[in-house]
């Protein structure tokens, strides 16, 4: 199996002092990226490219009152939502604040035969002009890594819940109906590019996504937790996840199932490094995941 690495990029927008970026900052990211590295461009956008693409990022984030925000223009429906089409029009108006002097970061992970290509990326930044912004990267840290080998069979028999943070929209792809997407977050489904990425079969996938949606099994919570958001790409308003879920263990399912055991760490790191869901190489999908021991 494939190594993963997960990168954090912190930059300081140089120039200009003020500017709004109306779109999916995921774009910025790809572009600062491709510009710094133009063999990063068949990567990202050659659909010929193996799926799921060996390559994730997010959009921008910033750090606000000690909580991380991702940045992108977006709209949350209330209880008295609106019609889409006035969504659209809303939305179209809205634009990210980019300050000059102000930091802001971004996450990328990828396997490791495109790692030498992404590093190489990375070091060039501080020469890179996109849209008229100049950013000077402040700090390039690799905060996480995947070693499959070491993960199997490395799951701590007390934890007896999960919870898994949308950071970034996700797009949640049905392992039964092709590009179909979905929009309640089963355990199954939520994992299930991650499970194709790993295993690469798509009979192997299906049948572990059954059995993971066995094990992690949503609480009542998720009505509440999971929210719809509404945000702008090219132009275009789109729907897709935000928020969090929790998943309990349901431990007989777990004693029925024991390669399920086995392939739970190696299954959340994945998500944690490359993202989940569809379109990860475009800034979706990033997640934080945390456990809970009894």
């Amino acid at each position: 199996m494939d190594r993963y690495i997960l990168f954090c990029v912190s930059l300081c927008l140089e120039y200009p002092e003020v500017y709004v970026y109306r779109d999916f900052t995921g774009k910025l990211v790809k572009s600062l990226l491709i510009e710094a590295n133009p063999r990063l461009k068949k990567l990202f956008e050659d659909d010929r490219i193996s799926k799921p693409k060996p390559i994730h990022i997010t959009t921008l984030f910033k750090k606000v009152s000690g909580k991380r925000i991702a940045l992108y223009p977006k709209i949350i429906p209330t209880k008295e939502a609106k019609p889409r089409k006035e969504v659209m029009q809303r939305l179209r108006k809205v634009g990210v604040v980019l300050k000059g002097g102000e930091e802001y970061f971004f996450f990328i992970g990828c396997k490791s035969q495109v790692a030498p290509e992404v590093v190489r990326a990375l070091g060039s930044l501080s020469s890179i002009r996109v849209n008229g912004l100049k950013f000077t990267p402040l700090m390039v840290e690799p905060i996480e890594e995947l070693v499959p080998r070491d993960e199997e069979r490395n799951w701590d028999g007390n934890v007896t819940s999960i919870k898994v943070v949308f950071e970034t929209p996700v797009l949640i792809r049905d392992p039964y109906l092709g590009g179909f997407r979905r929009f309640l977050p089963l355990s199954g489904w939520l994992f299930s590019v991650n499970l194709y990425d790993l295993f690469g079969s798509v009979k192997k996938t299906r049948t572990l996504s059954r059995k993971i949606s066995n094990v992690l099994r949503e609480t009542y919570s998720a009505l509440h937790s999971v929210k719809l958001v509404w945000y702008l790409y090219e132009g275009h308003v789109y729907p897709a996840l935000i928020g969090y879920i929790k998943y309990f263990i349901y431990e007989e399912a777990l004693k029925r199932t024991p390669e399920v055991i086995d392939i739970l760490p190696l299954l959340l790191k994945h998500a944690r490094i490359m993202g989940i869901g569809t379109s990860r190489a475009a800034g979706f999908g990033h997640v934080n995941i945390s456990v809970n021991n009894s």
